[in-house]
């Protein structure tokens, strides 16, 4: 699927906390069922909804969290969609767009959270795999939502 119509796929009719809980718990349950060492962030309406980092992850992992979330927020794409859209060129983040590399990045793993007729209203992350994996869990977690709970 390409990646601009992978957020298309994914727009929802509501998101609230509830949703956030019960997606964050689902995220743990799948990633301790597969052996997976992931930090996840759930972040809308201004509040972090939920958060969750696997005994594996590291410092590195939950700055990339909220570089993650900060590049969803600022472009309004899923960062998979950014680092396409850039070929993985990291500086254009500074030299086209005065981003500092500190706070933001093109790193797949980072999806909005867009609910139809409202825009973008927050962003799920995931770090702690390879970034292609990121992006396919977060991928795999909003399938489960559209199924599950919206």
């Amino acid at each position: 699927m390409k990646v601009n119509l992978e957020e298309e796929k994914y727009e929802f009719i509501k998101f609230n906390s509830e949703d956030a809980l019960r997606l964050g718990k689902y995220s743990i349950e799948y990633a301790k069922k597969n052996h997976l060492e992931i930090c996840i962030d759930i972040y809308a309406y201004s509040k972090q909804l939920f958060h969750y980092c696997s005994d594996g992850c590291t410092l590195n992992n939950e700055q990339f969290l909220v570089k993650k979330r900060n590049s969803v927020l600022f472009f309004g794409h899923s960062t998979k969609f950014l680092y396409c859209k850039n070929n993985g060129n990291q500086e254009v983040l500074s030299q086209k767009y005065g981003l500092n590399t500190t706070n933001y990045t093109f790193t797949p793993g980072g999806f909005p959270i867009k609910i139809r007729d409202s825009g973008i209203v927050g962003a799920i992350c995931v770090s702690g795999l390879e970034p292609e994996k990121d992006h396919n869990f977060v991928l795999m977690l909003m399938e489960w939502y559209k199924n599950n709970l919206e």
